[in-house]
């Protein structure tokens, strides 16, 4: 990128940031976030979504993209506003943790990473704050088992050489994107987590294919790859928390998007990640979907496993009425939960959670 382009570039995220926290100071001296906070809270309980809490060391090596991380930090400073401001129920209670008026938030954790256990769970418990974790059996105890990971590193190493860059780029020409070989090579770093979004709407086979042709271009550096940061946990700490009063439910085995794979493999993943866990901790009854991505024959498909409740990844409110297999929540992140100084922000939390379920209705399919 030029010296130019990345000027404007940045100079672009700063002015995005100034107005947007001019309209966030407006929706609070207005009292407009107030009332979106009244209704909501009327409404039903509102669920969180996490999937890492990183200390200063891990989020400086970690591949996870940024979305997918709060720092330890931020991360405790939110959960003693929770504990503070409303009452986060336990999803082991099922629907009843819905039920009734008054600011309920519910905590739950995607992925299953090891961060989970040895980061955000110590500070959950401290606090004596219920979590729920929703893990895949099949990559427990491994590094590196998602593949954003991999496609975060990998464009790190790209960046490396221009010879790296043309390696790259001739990988996914001959795999059938010569469009996104050009727009990884006109970008810089942050074109992975572009890159990212364009994978997840291929097929789970397309993916593959293309995966596999990245990989063997050769270029990931060792520099780039953190396996003691960007893996999951283990059996042992899943078995440990459990027992420490943690609830795992599934996120399916191996993390494939549900819509995006024949019914038959999509029931396969979704019953044996239910057997796996209840073989270790006694009961599976709660789901999320990967990527939040959910369509009418997917959630019939969690329903006849056997699930009690089911998760996806849209702005809305648990309503005890609503369907128990369309629950929304709201993804947090660094970015989401932060002010201008970098510290927690009850503004920004207001805004991210209750305008966000107030302003959206949560649909991801029409029935």
């Amino acid at each position: 990128m030029l010296r130019g382009e990345s000027t404007w570039s940045q100079r672009t995220v700063r002015l995005r940031s100034r107005f947007k926290w001019v309209f966030l100071r407006l929706l609070r001296d207005t009292a407009a976030l107030a009332l979106a906070k009244w209704w909501v809270c009327r409404k039903g309980a509102v669920v969180l979504t996490f999937h890492r809490v990183l200390s200063v060391a891990a989020a400086a090596r970690t591949a996870s993209p940024p979305g997918l991380a709060v720092s330890q930090r931020t991360f405790e400073l939110l959960l003693r506003h929770l504990k503070e401001h409303y009452y986060v129920v336990d999803l082991a209670q099922g629907r009843r943790s819905a039920n009734g008026h008054g600011r309920k938030i519910a905590i739950t954790f995607d992925d299953g990473w090891e961060d989970n256990a040895s980061t955000a769970f110590p500070i959950a418990a401290k606090l004596k704050i219920p979590i729920t974790i929703f893990v895949c059996p099949a990559l427990m105890e491994m590094p590196m088992p998602f593949w954003p990971e991999f496609v975060v590193a990998l464009v790190r190493s790209a960046y490396n050489s221009a010879e790296s860059m043309e390696r790259t780029r001739r990988a996914l020409t001959s795999a059938g994107y010569p469009q996104w070989a050009q727009s990884l090579s006109s970008a810089d770093e942050n074109s992975s987590i572009d890159l990212i979004a364009k994978m997840k709407c291929l097929s789970g086979e397309q993916r593959g294919l293309l995966l596999d042709s990245l990989r063997s271009c050769g270029v990931l550096s060792e520099d780039c790859i953190c396996e003691s940061v960007d893996r999951t946990m283990s059996w042992s700490q899943l078995i440990e928390l459990s027992r420490a009063g943690v609830t795992f439910g599934s996120h399916t085995q191996r993390h494939e998007i549900l819509t995006k794979i024949p019914l038959k493999q999509v029931e396969k993943e979704v019953s044996e990640s239910k057997s796996a866990l209840e073989a270790q901790v006694g009961d599976c009854s709660v789901f999320s979907y990967p990527n939040g991505d959910v369509s009418s024959e997917v959630r019939d498909a969690v329903v006849r496993s056997g699930y009690e409740l089911a998760f996806h990844n849209s702005p809305g409110v648990w309503r005890k009425d609503g369907d128990p297999f369309l629950i929304p929540r709201i993804n947090l992140c660094e970015e989401t939960v932060t002010g201008p100084d970098g510290g927690f922000s009850p503004l920004a939390f207001d805004y991210r959670v209750f305008w966000n379920a107030f302003t959206h209705r949560g649909v991801v399919f029409d029935r």
